[in-house]
């Protein structure tokens, strides 16, 4: 498999991340609604879709891995997936 030609930083990395916050609220509301917010995106950084096949957690927009196109394979979701778990633990005073 041919490797995976990347800018500096993948366009779409940035912009889901403003974007992604947008759409959901983003840590403004949360306290409004006695919700807290989990950054999802930062365990995910230094694993985006320009690494190898075996260290991204972001699949490019050809994936090798079950995913769709730009966005968390199996190793992603449960990255994120930790990062709510540790923060419901933390809430739960068990962190």
């Amino acid at each position: 498999m041919a490797p995976v030609r990347c800018p500096p930083w993948p366009p779409t990395a940035r912009r889901g991340r403003r974007s992604g916050r947008g759409r959901v609220g983003g840590r403004g509301r949360a306290p409004v609604n006695r919700a807290a917010y989990v950054d999802t995106y930062g365990p995910t950084v230094g694993h985006d879709m320009c690494k190898s096949p075996a260290d991204r957690w972001i699949e490019p927009l050809r994936p090798a891995a079950p995913a769709a196109p730009a966005h968390p394979n199996a190793r992603g979701e449960q990255a994120m997936a930790q990062a709510v778990l540790d923060r419901l633990d933390r809430h739960r005073g068990r962190g």
